[in-house]
């Protein structure tokens, strides 16, 4: 047995690959081990506390140990967690997630959104007897095979010219590159060339609305669903990030364009595993075990189950936040938070003498070192990474915990938007000097 007074840090490098739990890793001297969490502002082992910008990757909505979502939980878990089979809180949590999602005449629960990403592309193909799925070059949709292509995490340096699509991980076959084609973000000239060349043989079309950090530009997502719906291509929103995020009814209320089957998971689950796949009931029928099962030769049935699919106390979790977002004033407090941070950041990056990019909508927001308007991935992967990891790092150094991007809840007030100003100002002021010196 080790030695129970060891560093946590030696003991997760010792039993974790990487000593971490997926892809989120800070240098020595950076590392952080989580201990707890309040409101707006998470801590570490030592009880140091830090402004949070991860926010659960963006799944604690409400910010950290919610009061209505403690006390639904504990509710919940003296009465039971899982069932596998339907439940009064997975029930209620559909009915009001398909009043709340425009395209939503039906759904069904799962645990993540890599989840729901995959099976809302089975669902497409299903339906259209089609293969080929086209995505846009930058989007992250789950951690699948078919989605591991032409993702965020691409080298840049290596991508593949549009529309041909890059595997980004080792362990995928190579043939499911051939079942992915790419488009540019943003650039609904190539996107439209590229539909009309592969029309015959698309099952659809995948897209985040508001891909990562990059807002869309004016008429696109409207130019896109108009394309696609002349042709009878089925679009699919990746809603993970922004489902519930950006508005009650997510990105398809906020931007006003409704697909055929979208994804959605984060926001409303309270921090829980919770995600659910939302369509047109043409789509979502599919799913009824009663088109065939066992033995079954049918092609109308989609395969879809999971031991934790509607897991009660995922679900009720997912009802508690989903309360608290419907109170008045909800998204006018998050998205002028997220505006504000925006505004400031570009100002304090100006005020610094700094050429920086600020993108984002709502509250996502994000931040590029680059002259150049960030519109799509490649204008942003062209951007100074160090100069972005010396400020992850620097504001880290000053209580805030930003480690990718700044995802804003709903705990988060005008007291943290002051004080994370006032780090990044302290933050560039000590890394300019520096870097001037050095060039």
């Amino acid at each position: 047995m080790r030695n129970s007074d060891a560093p946590l840090f030696e003991i997760a490098q010792e039993y974790l690959p990487g000593g971490t739990l997926g892809i989120l890793t800070l240098p020595n001297g950076f590392k952080f081990m989580a201990s707890s969490g309040s409101g707006a502002y998470i801590y570490n082992t030592k009880v140091e506390k830090f402004i949070d910008y991860l926010i659960g990757s963006g799944s604690v909505l409400l910010g950290h140990c919610h009061p209505a979502v403690v006390e639904a939980v504990t509710r919940q878990v003296k009465k039971g967690t899982n069932f596998y089979v339907e439940n009064d809180k997975a029930v209620a949590l559909a009915k009001e997630v398909a009043t709340a999602i425009p395209c939503a005449d039906k759904v069904r629960f799962v645990s993540s959104g890599s989840e729901a990403n995959s099976y809302a592309v089975r669902l497409a193909r299903a339906y259209t007897k089609k293969d080929l799925i086209l995505k846009f070059e930058g989007s992250y949709h789950g951690f699948q095979d078919y989605a591991m292509v032409s993702s965020q995490f691409a080298n840049p340096k290596v991508v593949r010219a549009i529309p041909s699509a890059s595997i980004d991980s080792a362990g995928i076959p190579k043939p499911v590159a051939k079942t992915m084609i790419a488009a540019p973000f943003n650039d609904i000239d190539t996107t439209r060339r590229i539909i009309q060349k592969y029309e015959r043989r698309l099952a659809g079309v995948i897209l985040e609305p508001l891909q990562r950090t990059v807002a869309p530009k004016p008429g696109f997502l409207q130019e896109l669903r108009e394309i696609t719906g002349a042709k009878g291509i089925p679009l699919i929103f990746d809603e993970v990030v922004t489902g519930f995020r950006l508005a009650y009814g997510g990105a398809q209320e906020y931007y006003g364009v409704v697909p055929e089957i979208a994804c959605v998971g984060k926001s409303f689950s309270g921090g829980l595993p919770l995600a659910a796949v939302c369509g047109k009931a043409e789509f979502m029928d599919a799913l009824d075990p009663q088109k065939g099962y066992y033995g079954s030769t049918s092609d109308e049935r989609v395969f879809m189950t999971g031991t934790f699919n509607g897991n009660a106390l995922s679900c009720a979790s997912g009802l508690a936040t989903l309360k608290e977002l419907r109170k008045p004033g909800t998204y006018e407090a998050l998205n002028s938070y997220g505006e504000k941070l925006r505004e400031r950041m570009r100002e304090t990056f100006a005020e610094n003498g700094i050429k920086a990019q600020v993108h984002g909508d709502g509250a996502v927001s994000g931040f590029t070192f680059t002259d150049r308007e960030v519109v799509d991935f490649r204008s942003e992967a062209a951007g100074d990474g160090k100069m972005k990891e010396d400020v992850i790092y620097g504001l880290l150094k000053r209580s805030i915990f930003a480690p990718y991007k700044l995802y804003n809840s709903v705990a988060h007030t005008e007291r943290e938007l002051d004080a994370t100003i006032t780090a990044l100002d302290e933050t560039l002021k000590a890394i300019n000097p520096i870097r001037i010196a050095a060039n």
